[in-house]
């Protein structure tokens, strides 16, 4: 799937560097609600939302009528949050992954009213780890670890979502699928353990 992913990516950038037509630039950020793909909790173990941000910037590069692709550059945070509770001792422990993120999204545009815009979105993303940290908070809870080096340093994921524009400013809504385990472990192909990112972003069109 990642050598799928990577060809099309290629093929795609260099499609549309041929036959690039308007381009756009602007700013976004915002927050994410995060989970992971697990095997189901354990015993005195419930899984929560970890709450993230997000912000970067985008370029988008008309092809032709209503349809742009949008390549983006943004830091977001994903991961996971479960609550503990074994013996009457009550932890949460969070595992927060911050990636710089690389979506490539192919974009189709059209004018609602006049001034207002809606658009659709969906393509790939690879992210590039930069930190991992966990965190255990409750009675007789440790420091804060940076938990880096045990984890995949590159994660991909579909994203897709939508969003309007009106006057330059964006509201946009986002759903990143997870296609790698992002967990620590021995087996790089688990089918737990990836990350999933719902995402609400104000952005501004610069030119």
């Amino acid at each position: 799937m990642k050598k799928i992913l990577g060809i099309f990516i290629l093929a795609f950038s260099l499609s549309c560097a041929a036959g690039a037509g308007p381009i756009g630039l602007g700013l976004k950020a915002g927050i994410d609600l995060d989970n992971q793909n697990s095997a189901g909790p354990g015993m005195g173990v419930t899984q929560a939302t970890l709450v993230g941000v997000t912000g970067g910037a985008f370029a988008d590069i008309q092809l032709a009528g209503p349809f742009y692709v949008q390549p983006e550059a943004e830091y977001i945070q994903k991961g996971a949050q479960f609550n503990v509770s074994l013996m009457n001792l009550n932890t949460t422990d969070n595992f927060l992954y911050e990636y710089l993120e690389i979506p490539l999204l192919l974009k189709a545009q059209t004018e609602l009213v006049p001034g207002l815009k809606g658009y659709l979105l969906a393509g790939p993303a690879l992210a590039f780890l930069l930190t991992e940290t966990t965190t255990v908070t409750g009675p007789g809870a440790g420091a804060s670890a940076n938990d880096t080096r045990f984890y995949p340093n590159t994660e991909w994921s579909l994203a897709f979502g939508g969003g309007v524009e009106f006057q330059g400013f964006l509201l946009d809504i986002r759903y990143d699928l997870g296609l790698d385990s992002a967990s620590q472990t021995q087996f790089p192909n688990s089918q737990y353990g990836q990350n999933n990112a719902l995402s609400f972003d104000l952005g501004y069109r610069l030119f």
